[in-house]
């Protein structure tokens, strides 16, 4: 998962919503805005929501520089995750300039979920972060605040912030939120179950990327492996049946005789030979001597 960040860098006055990776939920245009010190600062009383980036699921978190004293009971939260709208979200705050509070907002009612006496200060890091039904709110990598919300509530990835009733500035510099990186890791390609996939056919997914038959497991003609040299040959710990074919070392393609059946016939033959002829060369053996 990659970081979404922004420092703000920008012209005094640019809305939130015109730089890339923000979006407005709501409320109204240039809510938070960028000031001349390359910071955030909150410019409207009407409540608004913006969101960065969506993480990959609920597990999320957003985190940026205290820039605010909270003085004048600034009702705002800088810090929030889960953003579905001004009235969905989980958010952190300072009404003060002693005390850290934790809030969860669903249907637009409020929850106290934690509140502190703190020593935290301008210049401070303050995280919010998700994992499961926690939420826990770190100062300097500390936590400070920790509370719970259902495991079915305010299910959404959106890391991001909420004006509210105060004109501030600034409030926050240096924003981190985690964000999802889409798609998948690695080849990605589907494969059979190698322990337990059987008949010919079977294909799954080598280091090299190459599709080759499942080795633990595949019965039946003509299953084929990855060599280590990349070249596709037969199976010779799983295939039967005649007609299979390995690589051999100068690289030309062979009946496979650990496994032919042909050759597995030319043995039990010489077998059978072995047991009628030998009785008669002792007896021809006997009268010569």
């Amino acid at each position: 998962m990659a970081d979404f960040t922004d420092d703000f860098t920008g012209t005094d006055g640019d809305n939130l919503e015109s730089r890339t990776g923000w979006t407005r939920l709501g409320g109204v245009a240039g809510a938070a805005e960028i000031n001349g010190a390359n910071q955030l600062k909150f410019s409207s009383t009407t409540a608004t929501a913006y969101i960065a980036p969506a993480a990959s699921d609920e597990n999320h978190f957003a985190q940026a520089v205290r820039r605010y004293t909270g003085a004048g009971d600034p009702f705002f939260f800088p810090w929030a995750i889960c953003v579905g709208d001004m009235d969905n979200f989980i958010g952190c705050r300072f009404p003060n300039t002693t005390i850290i509070q934790l809030f969860k907002r669903i249907g637009g009612s409020f929850t106290l979920l934690d509140s502190m006496t703190t020593t935290s200060t301008v210049g401070d890091t303050i995280k919010i972060e998700r994992s499961g039904t926690a939420i826990t709110v770190f100062v300097n990598a500390v936590s400070e605040l920790t509370g719970t919300v259902g495991a079915s509530e305010l299910l959404n990835n959106n890391p991001g912030m909420v004006v509210r009733n105060n004109i501030v500035n600034p409030v926050i510099d240096d924003w981190v939120s985690s964000q999802a990186t889409g798609g998948t890791t690695g080849t990605g390609s589907p494969q059979a179950a190698p322990a337990t996939a059987s008949a010919s056919g079977n294909l799954e997914q080598v280091t090299s990327g190459s599709p080759q038959a499942a080795e633990g497991g595949v019965t039946g003609v003509g299953n084929l492996i990855q060599n280590l040299a990349g070249t596709v040959q037969a199976d010779p710990a799983t295939s039967s049946g005649a007609g299979n074919l390995s690589i051999s070392a100068s690289g030309a393609v062979q009946a496979d005789t650990s496994t032919a059946a042909g050759f597995d016939i030319l043995q039990q033959l010489g077998g059978i030979l072995s047991k009628i002829l030998r009785p008669v060369l002792r007896v021809i053996l006997r009268k010569i001597l």
